[in-house]
């Protein structure tokens, strides 16, 4: 079982109205950028979405931002009280967002949440720690999982052309751009459009096979770049001196993560349901 998790919706949106402020004046600074542009250059002015395999997932919209140097490191200081303040990680919501946008070449959903509950897996795996999805320290932690569950809603409900508008909304609570989708109902729009529930909104007994076979998916698709970035590892393949994923205890521990992972829906949509009828 994984540890209880509290969702708290009656959030002080002080850090979203702080972020409003800046986006008005990236705008009015950049008015040729239209908001996914914006978007875009925002992901980018992130590190760790701005190169590695982000390079190789957009490989028309790589390197550094744009954006004025004061600009990007407001919106750092955004991010780090966004998580302070409403427990997201507000990188991970652009960074979903952006790919949703723009043409890639690796399924989003891999660049998501399915691709940080693999990196567990695969840190667990080569390190042989204990596994606990949602933990701090895990590579899917908490305002992690919430930035991909929110990044995945305002990616899939926006209005293209009003991105962040979709995303004030969406944290505001009202999901004007979103099609009624916010944070109040987060847990049960992503376990809907994940095909979680059946038509009663009740969970799908495959629901945990869904997410495990997204992991694999991603994990798969992750041996497959780094093989190719080192070609030592297919020669060991060639030569026998290579490990399959199957005999490794990898299958197993994508079991686990899913089934953790389901367990935070399940807690998420049931607090949704409570607050909703208070």
């Amino acid at each position: 079982m994984t540890f209880a998790v509290k969702h708290n919706y009656r959030f002080k949106f002080n850090v979203i109205k702080i972020f409003h402020e800046l986006v008005k004046k990236i705008e009015m600074a950049y008015s040729s950028f239209p908001q996914g542009e914006i978007v875009s250059q925002l992901r980018r002015s992130i590190p760790e979405y701005s190169r590695g395999v982000w390079s190789i997932a957009m490989p028309f919209n790589r390197g550094g931002s744009e954006l004025s140097k004061n600009f990007q490191l407001t919106f750092l200081s955004i991010r780090q009280q966004m998580q302070k303040e409403m427990g997201v990680d507000l990188g991970h919501v652009i960074a979903s967002m952006d790919i949703a946008q723009s043409f890639d070449i690796i399924n989003d959903t891999y660049i998501s949440w399915a691709g940080d509950l693999g990196s567990e897996v695969l840190h667990i795996f080569r390190n042989g720690t204990h596994q606990q999805i949602g933990q701090r320290g895990s590579r899917a932690s908490m305002p992690d999982i919430l930035g991909d569950i929110d990044g995945d809603n305002i990616a899939h409900h926006m209005q293209s052309k009003h991105a962040l508008d979709s995303l004030f909304d969406y944290y505001q609570g009202t999901g004007a751009h979103t099609r009624g989708v916010n944070i109040n109902n987060r847990y049960r729009t992503f376990a809907k459009d994940l095909g979680l529930l059946d038509n009663n909104g009740k969970l799908q007994y495959k629901a945990a096979n869904i997410i495990e076979e997204q992991i694999r998916g991603f994990i798969y698709q992750y041996t497959v770049l780094n093989n190719i970035k080192n070609p030592s590892n297919v020669i060991g393949i060639f030569t026998g001196n290579a490990q399959f994923i199957s005999d490794t205890n990898i299958p197993n521990l994508t079991k686990t993560a899913a089934e953790q992972f389901i367990e935070i829906i399940i807690s998420g949509i049931k607090d949704e349901l409570l607050i909703a009828n208070c």
